[in-house]
C-alpha cells in the first residue's frame, strides 16, 4: 500500500520465481575483466549490502554472468538495480541469446539504447539507485548466459578500462513480460506466491444495502482472456459478475450457483475501461465507457450480495485504476458520467 500520495494503490502481483540463485551475492557469478566488491554502499533495501562493479584496463568486454534455462514461446524479463560511482559507463543487460532482450542504459542521462527490438525500463528507487529491466520472449528450448555488462557507449563491447565502476544490487531473472518486486535468492531459486484481495461484509459495513448498490470497476492493461471481479454471496452462489475481454464485456448472474448471461456488448475498443453496474431489486442499469443499458435480474441477488472477490485468478494480471461502490442505485446519467473515458 503506497502512502504519502494524492491517490494510493494496493500492489497485487503474480506468482513469480526469481531463477538467479545468487540475486545480491555477484561475486558467486562467472566474471570477465571485472572486479567485484561486496558490501560496498547500502542498497534500496537499506542495508549495506550492495556491491561495486569495477573495469580494469584490459582491451576486451567488461562483464559478469550467469547461466540459465529458459523455454522455447515463453516470455522472460531480467532485472537488476544499479547506481552511478565514478563511472561514465553504460550498464548492458544482453539476454540475447536466451530470450532476444538486450538493451544500454546511460548512467548520466538515464538514456536508454534497445537494441534488436528490446524494450527497456528504468524505474526510480531514490538515492540514485534504479531498477533496470529488459523483456523478451525465447525463441529455442536451450541454456544460455545472461549477462550484465560496462560498456563505453550503448554499442561498444570491448574498450580499455580505467577502473571506472558503479553500484549492483537485486538481480533477477523470472518468466514473465515484465519486471514484478524484487524476490531476493541465497543459493538458491526463491518463488513469490500471488496476492489476492476481497472486501467482505458490505452491507453489515453500509456500503451496500440488501436491496441495491452501485459497483464500479476500471481496469487497463488486462489479460484478453477473461478478467473478472464480483460482487458475490460468500459461497459464490449469487453473484453479480462484470467479465472483460479483448473487444467485449460480458454480465452475468449468478442464482443458487447457476450462471447466466444478462447481457454482452461487444464491439468495444481494446484497452483502458470503465464498468459499472447498479441495481434495486430486479432492475439492473450497466454502464460502459459512458453508454449505458437495462436489463432484469434475478430479485433473490440484492439480498445475498456480501463481498466484493476475484473468481477464477488464473494469474491474469491487469490494472485495477479505481473501484467504487454506493449504498444506492445511481441513474443512467450519473453512471454514464462516472464512466465516461
Amino acid at each position: 500500500y503506497t502512502t504519502g500520495v494524492a491517490n494510493p494503490y494496493l500492489l497485487l502481483e503474480p506468482s513469480r520465481t526469481n531463477s538467479f540463485i545468487n540475486s545480491e551475492y555477484f561475486v558467486a557469478w562467472n566474471s570477465s575483466n571485472v572486479s567485484l566488491t561486496t558490501n560496498s554502499i547500502t542498497s534500496p533495501q537499506g542495508v549495506v549490502n550492495a556491491s561495486s562493479l569495477t573495469d580494469d584496463a584490459v582491451n576486451s568486454r567488461h562483464r559478469i554472468n550467469v547461466s540459465d534455462s529458459f523455454t522455447s514461446g515463453t516470455s522472460y524479463t531480467v532485472s537488476v538495480f544499479v547506481k552511478k560511482n565514478s563511472s561514465n559507463r553504460f550498464l548492458l543487460i544482453n539476454a540475447s541469446t536466451a530470450f532476444n532482450a538486450r538493451a544500454a542504459l546511460n548512467l548520466d542521462t538515464l538514456e536508454i539504447t534497445n537494441i534488436n527490438g528490446t524494450k527497456g525500463k528504468i524505474e526510480d528507487y531514490g538515492n540514485g539507485w534504479y531498477r533496470f529491466s529488459v523483456s523478451g520472449q525465447a525463441t529455442n528450448t536451450t541454456s544460455q548466459n545472461i549477462y550484465i555488462q560496462m560498456q563505453n557507449t550503448a554499442s561498444d563491447s570491448s574498450y580499455v578500462g580505467d577502473g571506472s565502476s558503479f553500484y549492483l544490487w537485486g538481480a533477477q531473472l523470472e518468466a514473465g513480460s515484465y519486471a514484478t518486486s524484487y524476490i531476493p535468492t541465497y543459493s538458491v531459486s526463491a518463488t513469490r506466491v500471488y496476492d489476492y484481495i476481497k472486501y467482505i461484509d458490505l452491507q453489515s459495513k453500509g456500503i451496500i444495502t440488501a436491496s441495491q448498490g452501485t459497483f464500479l470497476i476500471e481496469i487497463d492493461n488486462y489479460d484478453f482472456t477473461a478478467v473478472q471481479l464480483d460482487v458475490q454471496s460468500p459461497t459464490l452462489s449469487y453473484a453479480l459478475r462484470p467479465t472483460f475481454r479483448k473487444n467485449l464485456v460480458d454480465i452475468f448472474q449468478r442464482v443458487n450457483g447457476v450462471q447466466t448471461t444478462v447481457r454482452q456488448i461487444t464491439g468495444l475498443p481494446a484497452g483502458r475501461r470503465i464498468v459499472a453496474m447498479s441495481w434495486n431489486g430486479t432492475n439492473l442499469i450497466t454502464s460502459v465507457n459512458g453508454v449505458s443499458y437495462t436489463d432484469t435480474i434475478d430479485g433473490s441477488i440484492a439480498a445475498e450480495l456480501f463481498k466484493i472477490d476475484r473468481p477464477n485468478f488464473n494469474g491474469t494480471i491487469f490494472d485495477l485504476n479505481q473501484l467504487l461502490m454506493f449504498s444506492t442505485q445511481l441513474t443512467e446519467a450519473e453512471l454514464n458520467t462516472l464512466t465516461t473515458l
